[in-house]
């Protein structure tokens, strides 16, 4: 079983490639942003739903890539931290 340590130093691509959910800290490496702001992600309009499978939350990648694909440059992801 992987650590917190692994998780950091896996790269965000490797973490795309060889997951099919991901958790908070996985989000968060891939986008490179911190808790706070992914909190903000968490209650901001479409953000994907949680799952159970256990204690902690995941996530479908292909939702949370959809999800972030959907921004553009006159809506820019970005200021998801502004408005929240």
């Amino acid at each position: 079983m992987a650590n917190k340590t692994d998780k950091i130093s896996t790269s965000p691509i490797q973490l795309l490639n060889e997951n099919i959910f991901l958790n908070t800290i996985q989000i968060m490496r891939i986008f490179g942003i911190t808790r706070a702001t992914f909190n903000k992600w968490k209650k901001s309009k479409g953000f994907p739903e949680e799952l159970y499978l256990t204690k902690r939350p995941l996530w479908k990648r292909d939702e949370i890539l959809s999800w972030a694909d959907s921004f553009n440059k006159s809506n820019p992801l970005w200021k998801l931290t502004e408005t929240n």
